[in-house]
């Protein structure tokens, strides 16, 4: 990475803020798939919008592009999205989706021990991506293993 000669210590700061943003995107995307919601990229900006620190649609899709560029956010479409119970999405992309990421599927199973009521959650794996060189949307080669490019997050 290049180092920066000019006004280091404030450009630290907006790294900063860009990777916090970053980590909160993820998260909210765990937590809320785990509630059994999924979002494509402009409802997770719409939603979003001015919450948890994200500011605003812009700034979220732009954050976006660029977790999607380093393969932190993957998506899931077509068949795969309709496995999940998801409607088929005419959009661009599909649902967002990140690594260890799991849906709540609305059932819920019994403990036969402890009688303890808990959802049911699916395991989400990518079915496409987008490659870092074209932007071009991708189909996932193996969505069991998640794969960073060259240079990507790790």
């Amino acid at each position: 990475m290049n180092e920066r000669l000019v006004r280091a210590e404030q450009g630290a700061k907006f790294d900063a803020e860009r990777d916090r943003k970053g980590e909160v995107i993820v998260d909210i995307l765990h937590r809320e798939a785990r509630s059994g919601r999924m979002y494509t990229m402009t409802l997770f900006a719409e939603a979003f919008e001015n919450k948890s620190g994200l500011s605003g649609q812009t700034s979220i899709r732009e954050r976006l592009n660029v977790l999607t560029t380093k393969g932190i956010v993957k998506f899931v479409k077509g068949d795969a999205a309709s496995d999940l119970g998801l409607a088929s999405d005419r959009s661009k992309y599909g649902y967002l989706c990140v690594e260890h990421m799991e849906l709540a599927t609305g059932e819920e199973a019994v403990d036969p021990e402890t009688g303890e009521v808990t959802r049911v959650h699916a395991r989400v794996f990518p079915s496409h991506y987008k490659c870092p060189q074209t932007g071009a949307v991708l189909p996932v080669e193996n969505p069991a293993v998640w794969v960073y490019p060259e240079g990507g997050e790790a």
